[in-house]
């Protein structure tokens, strides 16, 4: 069952890339490719489609038997599609992300929107969620403390998993990460274990 693979870590990507197409005043548009290979993926949507960025919207056309499924609330709901969503209003925003089980061979989902610029933040409750960059930017862990680049407030046992298409890989912070010099990709959603209290990710992302 897919769900015992995505429920394993709360018991206990792909090919991304990403283009400018379009600049017009302090607005971006472009679009994101991401390669979902068959099986789960974790993903994210990091541009601004301008219509409440749902489901219906953003992936209007997919595989049938494709399954979202979104983190809240400490569990998953799943969203299944066959000649349509079964719940088509169902969102991801940039900051967020979905786990997508693609039931067929590898395919390209194509996200089209503008960048978030500005001040944004991304809320980091207590225990875990689902979380991406909110500019479609590759991330290094470098830059993702509280006095890197990302501005990242990790703090001690604070942990992040990144999916692997088959298990998890884990990165844990106590005054630096256990892994540095990893990255994050564009397009890609990781699970955040928060080991404190609520608490948020504010980044200002601006293009000179």
């Amino acid at each position: 069952m897919r769900t015992k693979a995505l429920l394993a870590l709360a018991l206990s990507g792909g090919g991304m890339s990403l283009a400018l197409c379009q600049t017009v005043s302090q607005n971006i548009v472009g679009y994101i490719n991401v390669t979902a290979k068959p099986g789960l993926n974790l993903i994210a949507n990091q541009l601004d489609n301008k219509n409440g960025n749902k489901i219906k919207d953003l992936l209007p056309t997919v595989a049938d038997g494709t399954t979202v499924y979104k983190w809240a609330n400490n569990g998953f709901t799943a969203n299944t599609f066959f000649g349509g969503w079964d719940n088509g209003d169902m969102t991801v925003e940039p900051g967020g992300g979905v786990f997508l089980d693609n039931p067929g061979a590898e395919t390209k989902l194509l996200f089209v929107g503008e960048v978030k610029l500005g001040a944004q933040t991304v809320a980091l409750p207590a225990g875990l969620s689902i979380i991406s960059s909110v500019p479609p930017v590759v991330l290094t862990y470098g830059e993702m403390t509280p006095t890197g680049a990302a501005t990242f407030p990790a703090g001690d046992g604070d942990t992040i998993y990144q999916w692997t298409g088959t298990a998890y890989n884990s990165n844990t912070y106590f005054g630096g990460w256990d892994n540095a010099t990893g990255t994050i990709g564009v397009g890609e959603g990781v699970f955040f274990a928060n080991a404190g209290a609520d608490k948020s990710w504010s980044r200002t992302f601006n293009v000179q």
